[in-house]
């Protein structure tokens, strides 16, 4: 595992055989590429992908359960075939989080996809982290994923600032 640090404030540990997607993979599998961090493991059709609302004003007046329900709405306007298959919650880096597991039906080949996407807030920041992998394969690999999930740590980079002065 490799320890990489996504937006200056979240660590995840990524297992061999995966590589970082770059902008153009980004944009062509998400529709917009900023904001986000993925990796890809092409062998076995995986996607990990992080991405994050950098809008203070309206965390203020959000919550997970809001951003999730937008989420989910996105989804069903983008992805051929959404179902949601579950909503659970968990935490990520002890913070209280949504996830919705979820198929669709890919645009371009037809293929059935399979995905999980978990909502946390840390202060005044979302963040989405998605599993994305065909249908057939999901359960096999979710294990993986969960490993990944488990491993964020998200560090405040105010505190760093002030444990500087």
């Amino acid at each position: 595992m490799t320890d990489v640090l996504i937006n200056k404030e979240l660590t995840l540990s990524v297992p061999e055989g995966y590589r970082l997607m770059d902008a153009v993979e980004l944009e062509n599998y998400f529709g917009l590429e900023y904001n986000r961090w993925g990796i890809l493991d092409k062998k076995r059709s995986i996607i990990v992908s992080v991405s994050w609302t950098d809008k203070q004003r309206l965390s203020m007046f959000a919550d997970v359960k809001s951003m999730t329900k937008d989420a989910e709405a996105t989804f069903k306007k983008n992805l051929k075939g959404y179902t949601r298959t579950e909503e659970f919650r968990t935490t990520v880096s002890s913070e209280k989080a949504l996830g919705l597991k979820f198929e669709y039906i890919t645009d371009k080949t037809e293929a059935e996809q399979a995905g999980e996407v978990v909502i946390v807030r840390f202060k005044k920041k979302f963040y989405a982290i998605y599993y994305i992998s065909v249908k057939a394969k999901f359960a096999e690999y979710l294990p993986e994923f969960e490993t990944m999930l488990a491993s964020i740590r998200y560090e405040d980079p105010d505190s760093k600032d002030k444990k500087k002065k």
